[in-house]
């Protein structure tokens, strides 16, 4: 499961991949915890024994990757980016879908003591540009509702970095641009300065959740192993 690593490598870049515990070649059990010393002992060899620079590393994690890639982050708040792409919120509300409503109980308990990915989390504790990608026919992420924990995650983080911006009329905007293809990686800054409350023009305030939005979202035409 290395999605779209291999991209930066045939671009040039250096690449390091690695297998969560009790995944590919990995030893050990898969747990949050576990995944979460993994990641981090991953971040030292990274730092001290490759020597890359924090300033020039880029985290990316796709579906349950999120996870590790998010609190990796959350560590280094120095890192050059953090790349979310076909994640969820957290992994309560997918697993819950999947299973019998009178386990539904029983899932949550099980989750919240041993495997609780709270990607969410920890992506709002990392202060650096985050960029997600969500896929539209992404048959892991959604729900039976049709909503998407992917959906779910980017409102939630742009709505902690942004607080000003994403509410109402441009918590709207939003919503709207996870709907279609979106590919604009440069979008044209608007001229106003960034809302300092949550209830100055309606106009500039989504202008900048537009700017935001197109800052921050891919949104492809794809599904989730594609």
């Amino acid at each position: 499961e290395t999605s779209m690593m291999d991209q930066p490598f045939v671009n040039g870049y250096s690449v390091l991949g690695w297998n969560h515990p009790g995944f590919g070649a990995s030893t050990g059990s898969s747990s949050g915890p576990a995944d979460a010393e993994a990641v981090a002992a991953v971040m030292d060899y990274v730092f001290n024994s490759l020597g890359w620079e924090l300033s020039q590393v880029v985290i990316y994690g796709w579906s349950i990757g999120g996870f590790s890639a998010a609190y990796a982050a959350s560590l280094h708040p120095g890192l050059r980016g953090l790349v979310l792409d076909a994640t969820f919120l957290d992994i309560v509300a997918l697993a819950q879908e999947r299973m019998p409503p009178v386990v539904a109980p029983l899932v949550h308990l099980v989750l919240a003591e041993h495997y609780d990915l709270d990607v969410a989390r920890f992506a709002c504790m990392y202060p650096g540009p985050v960029l997600f990608v969500k896929r539209l026919h992404d048959e892991i992420m959604m729900l039976s509702t049709r909503a998407s924990v992917t959906d779910a995650l980017i409102e939630r983080v742009l709505r902690n970095h942004y607080p000003n911006v994403f509410v109402d009329s441009g918590l709207a905007v939003l919503r709207t641009g996870l709907m279609q293809p979106l590919r604009i990686l440069a979008p044209a800054r608007p001229t106003e300065p960034i809302p300092i409350n949550a209830h100055g023009d309606i106009g500039v305030s989504n202008q900048w959740a537009r700017y935001l939005t197109e800052s921050h979202v891919v949104v492809l035409d794809m599904g989730h192993n594609d």
